[in-house]
């Protein structure tokens, strides 16, 4: 009778983890309906304490970065080398995906988030930025998706 109780106490409190796992989205992200594939983006991207941020051209919405570590690392030295102060915007070309809001941490306070899959490019900001790249076709991208039509 004690084994029995012992077992149904570690399924319960394995079925449970699973439960807690599954509900913070431990296994997975759901994207955004709009955007089912991998795309080029442009935007800004800012970088600084607790800040990691991607503006896509021609939006109001803010979207928090998420990535590999390894690209994370490569984009924030990229970064670094490219402004003299944190938080000053870039001009960055991305492949990724856009995915609902976070539910907690500071990328709850956005948009949503993007995972960046790969960078194209990454430069200084100018004036130029976002009218060189708005009616340009990027990768296949018709110039209709959400994020890119001004």
């Amino acid at each position: 009778m004690l084994n029995t109780m012992k077992k149904l106490t570690g399924l319960f409190i394995l079925t449970f983890s699973i439960f807690i796992s599954y509900s913070c989205g431990a296994f997975s992200q759901t994207p955004l309906i709009e955007n089912e594939g991998k795309d080029s983006y442009v935007g800004h991207y800012t970088y600084g304490h607790e800040v990691n941020t991607f503006q896509p051209c021609g939006k109001k919405e803010i979207f928090w970065v998420t990535g590999s570590r390894s690209l994370l690392e490569v984009m924030e030295r990229k970064y670094s080398n490219l402004t003299s102060r944190p938080y000053e915007e870039v001009f960055l070309e991305i492949e990724g995906i856009f995915l609902v809001p976070a539910s907690d941490g500071f990328a709850a306070d956005y948009d949503g988030q993007v995972h960046i899959s790969k960078v194209i490019s990454i430069k200084k900001r100018s004036s130029e930025d976002c009218n060189v790249k708005m009616g340009k076709k990027i990768n296949g991208n018709n110039g209709n998706d959400k994020f890119l039509s001004p």
